[in-house]
């Protein structure tokens, strides 16, 4: 958002008057509901005003109001919203003597039109259909202040909810309706992400039959069975207990090892140096230039709409990064709700980023970055104004010395002639956010117990922990071998999850399956937190599933024969 700058123009240019007519603004649309509007004074004429009174009309201009008055050494005044929609804003100097400049508000030329946004986009996917490898998209958008330029379309198996989401092109999508093609076989779900002026963002979802013509309509979400937990009506089963607590089972070394991507966990990090004691200098080879001043007093504002939200999909837990936000060597899922904070594992990811500049185009980008929700910021790196994406480096040992943690970025272009926003004070808040976790989960096996309330069932426990889990970041599963073939404890089972995944109880009573051969199994145990970490357990030995004690009941004597 760039609001223009109140300047008062008797004190700036000693006239009373502007000679010529401004023009009239162009409104700007912001979810903001309030931020500071910077004013201007020729130094030395301070004394000769009394106040400084910010006004604004939301009739265009029949009707003015005063919405704040400060003294003359005020630098800005705060515009704070009085409901969604368009106000026409002003400022009206009153000096010592009791004169007002200008004398009738209504009659002069609003300074700014703003137009408060902050209800999010309502999508709607109306058609859906598929045809061998061809999708064909529709939806409806509805919102006051739409920007299709800022819609894109994701695509992933629908049996798989923990799959990659695969980006849609952009030149696919003309009008509200996309046409593109995917190798993904069988059912898919398509997800439609936009957002309007404002940046609020909306999105909707569907799911598509494998190659059919006609449009799939997937049932509600609430009426799907439940998965099968262990959890009961009070609560998860204990853990078995004595006097030292239990013990969990030995576990085999990992038959796989992290993600592809992810960083093994290494030894506890040093605790987080405050933010003011980062290092100013940036983690690029090029040395840092002193910021260029600016001719705008206004705050830093975002180049592009990048909506943000954090959330879960399906059984897999993992997070849904916003479509401007592509950790190197993956494809991510995008957000179809936005978050304030997203959850990655790599401190090393590209971000995509827009800029909307003049005839002298962008000579560099200067990346910002707070580790306090905006009361404190660093000027980060400085990267070619030609570089897109943006290679964002977190994990330089030299400039920071705990990676792990929650950053906020805020981008500021300058211009070929050297024009660019302030860079971002203390109070400024973040264009986007994530939380670096390179920490993987932890996870014990214990030794099953008997379930007391069924006999053909066995409670498999676990305890896994980590601070950044999503709704089912467990799987357990089962083999003959210590390398397997697994299957899923939950397959076949009424209700089961897609994939097998749980939530973290630490505990599910198991109908142990009539096709079972074995008396005893090995049992593995994964866990996933939402940056992608993953850890996996299997147990040393077999575990002994069959925990039936036999019993006998007496049916009366059998005569033999010739007794």
């Amino acid at each position: 958002m760039n609001l223009t700058a109140l300047t008062l123009l008797g004190l700036a240019t000693g006239l009373s008057q502007s000679p010529t007519p401004p023009a009239e603004p162009v409104a700007e649309v912001t979810s903001k509901k309030s931020f500071a509007i910077p004013v201007e004074v020729k130094p030395g004429r301070r004394a000769e005003i009394q106040s400084l009174q910010l006004w604004f009309s939301r009739d265009k201009g029949n009707l003015w109001e005063i919405m704040e008055s400060r003294k003359a050494d005020a630098d800005s005044l705060l515009f704070k919203e009085k409901g969604d929609g368009l106000y026409w804003v002003n400022m009206v100097t009153q000096y010592t003597d009791g004169r007002l400049d200008p004398p009738d508000v209504s009659r002069v030329v609003p300074a700014m039109k703003v137009i408060i946004d902050t209800v999010p986009p309502v999508v709607k996917v109306t058609s859906a259909t598929r045809t061998g490898e061809d999708i064909s998209l529709e939806w409806t958008v509805d919102d006051k202040n739409p920007n299709d330029g800022a819609t894109a379309v994701y695509v992933r198996s629908a049996a798989t909810p923990d799959a990659q989401w695969q980006l849609a092109p952009a030149e696919a999508i003309q009008k509200r309706t996309a046409k593109f093609k995917t190798t993904i076989p069988g059912a898919v779900v398509a997800m439609v992400v936009t957002a309007d002026q404002a940046r609020n963002s909306g999105s909707a979802s569907k799911e598509i039959a494998g190659n059919t013509t006609a449009a799939y309509t997937p049932p509600p979400v609430a009426s799907a069975p439940p998965p099968v937990l262990a959890a009961k009506p009070d609560g998860p089963l204990p853990l078995p207990s004595g006097p030292a607590g239990p013990e969990p089972l030995p576990v085999a070394p990992p038959a796989v090892g992290p993600l592809p991507g992810a960083l093994p966990p290494g030894p506890a990090p040093a605790p987080a140096p405050p933010v003011s004691a980062l290092p100013s200098q940036p983690p690029a080879t090029t040395p840092v230039e002193p910021f260029p001043p600016t001719t705008n007093p206004l705050p830093v504002d975002p180049p592009a709409p990048m909506p943000e939200r954090l959330r879960t999909v399906g059984q897999g837990g993992d997070a849904l990064p916003a479509p401007g936000l592509r950790p190197a060597g993956a494809m991510q899922p995008p957000a179809a709700e936005l978050p304030l904070v997203q959850v990655i594992r790599s401190p090393r990811f590209d971000l995509g980023y827009q800029v909307d500049g003049g005839v002298s185009g962008v000579s560099k980008i200067v990346l910002y970055v707070t580790r306090d929700d905006g009361r404190s910021w660093v000027q980060w790196s400085v990267h070619d104004g030609k570089e897109s994406p943006l290679k964002v480096v977190l994990d330089n040992p030299r400039l920071n010395r705990d990676v792990e943690g929650e950053y906020g970025f805020r981008l500021v272009p300058v211009s070929g002639a050297g024009l660019s926003d302030a860079a971002p004070t203390s109070g400024t808040a973040p264009e986007m956010k994530v939380h670096v976790d390179v920490t993987a989960p932890t996870v014990d096996i214990y030794a099953p117990q008997a379930d007391p309330t069924n006999r053909n069932a066995l409670v498999l426990i676990w305890k896994a922990a980590d601070k950044n889990f999503g709704k089912e970041p467990i799987l357990v599963e089962y083999g003959e071998t210590v390398n397997g073939p697994w299957k899923s404890v939950t397959a076949g089972e009424p209700g089961a999850a897609v994939g097998g995944r749980l939530a973290n109880t630490g505990s599910y009573s198991w109908a142990i399956p009539a096709t079972l051969t074995t008396p005893q199994v090995y049992l593995r145990v994964t866990a996933w937190d939402l940056g992608g970490n993953k850890t996996e357990r299997v147990t040393e030995r077999p575990v002994l599933v069959d925990l039936t004690r036999p019993r006998a009941k007496i049916s009366g004597i059998v005569a033999q024969p010739g007794r």
